[in-house]
């Protein structure tokens, strides 16, 4: 632990020093990619890596395959950063309580679900009430119904926001929402 605080890197230490839960610890606080120096059995460690993932639910890039596929240890991850639904296991990318958490903490992690989730309404509609540009990632029936797209439009941010959801919408329902009115349902936030 005092070779960490003292300035070492935590690549540079030892291996038992890398296998040590708090200097493992300690690293990730300072350096979060000081994760991908640790043991593997610290990666394999579902105790460890929840201690980790309740500070930064990316860090599961590190965690071995089999906590990938864990729904514990994925919906902690998911929990603390939507993004981190990337990370886990095929099946829990297709697991509707995961999505769900994953698109409620961020709208882009709709991209990680799988086809079948990408078309759930409830979870569309929570991806793009939480980000407007979601509606990229969601399936093409979605970018064809004017109360999704002009709902996306209601989420974004600023212009330029409001014009990537607009170009995500069926050129047939652009035809029908013109681009001013896209604009100003965006406004109207």
């Amino acid at each position: 632990l005092e070779a960490v605080k003292n300035g070492y890197t935590f690549e540079d230490v030892g291996e038992a020093l890398r296998a040590d839960r708090d200097v493992a610890l300690a690293a990730f606080a300072s350096w979060p990619q000081a994760l991908k120096y640790a043991s593997e059995g610290l990666l394999g460690n579902k105790d460890f890596m929840l201690a980790v993932l309740k500070h930064q639910g990316t860090a599961l890039r590190y965690a071995s395959e089999a906590l990938k596929a864990d729904r514990e240890v994925v919906l902690e991850a998911v929990n603390t950063s939507g993004s981190a639904l990337r990370m886990a296991s095929e099946e829990l990318r297709g697991d509707r309580e995961v999505v769900l958490r994953a698109v409620s903490n961020s709208g882009a992690a709709l991209q990680s679900a799988n086809n079948e989730l990408q078309g759930d309404t409830e979870i569309v509609l929570k991806a793009i009430w939480n980000e407007g540009s979601a509606l990229a990632f969601a399936s093409p029936e979605f970018k064809l119904d004017k109360d999704f797209v002009l709902l996306a439009a209601r989420q974004c941010e600023d212009e330029e926001e409001a014009e990537n959801c607009y170009l995500q919408a069926d050129e047939n329902l652009k035809q029908a929402i013109p681009w001013e009115d896209f604009v100003q349902a965006s406004r109207s936030a």
